[in-house]
């Protein structure tokens, strides 16, 4: 969300967020992974075993300096997995009211696949608005043109075949 915000010259202050903005000058290239591995453009770290990321090589003889920087990285890393985990678990943004803020009605939601797809169908049924429906469930594939070459002349046959069967 920091970067949607910078490019929509959103200015971001007071939210609360989770992320960096990739256009900063301030912004930490290290991905955390949920089982607390990590990647930066110096060092990889994946299951204990720390990697140079440009090389690819396994570090086994660290320097004091390199072992404190991938100490930094991993606190980092262990923080925000943290700090995410105690919002998410805690479900601490109920707390959360900024100015202007319209408080959800969580029973409104419901994220079972059951409920979501029988609500996709209805909502499909009343609104009729895919090309699918709008064309009496025939395919408008034919109508596509292109010069790709994956989808030459050779494969035509095949992908027609598969869509008069649908």
């Amino acid at each position: 969300m920091p970067t949607i915000f910078d490019l929509l010259g959103i200015k971001n202050k007071g939210y609360i967020q989770f992320g960096t903005d990739l256009l900063s000058k301030q912004h930490n290239q290290t991905v955390a992974f949920r089982n607390g591995d990590f990647v930066s453009p110096t060092y990889t770290k994946i299951s204990g075993t720390v990697y140079d990321s440009k090389t690819g090589k396994k570090l086994t003889d660290m320097t004091t300096k390199q072992k404190d920087t991938v100490k930094q990285m991993q606190n980092h890393v262990t923080t925000e997995l943290s700090l995410s985990d105690r919002v998410i678990q805690g479900d601490l943004l109920r707390f959360y009211t900024p100015k202007g803020f319209k408080k959800v009605n969580k029973s409104d939601y419901s994220y079972k696949l059951t409920k979501t797809l029988k609500s996709l169908k209805e909502i499909q049924a009343e609104k009729k608005t895919s090309v699918l429906s709008k064309h009496k469930g025939k395919s408008t594939e034919s109508l596509y043109k292109t010069d790709a070459p994956e989808l030459s002349s050779s494969s035509d046959s095949s992908s027609s075949s598969s869509s008069s069967s649908d």
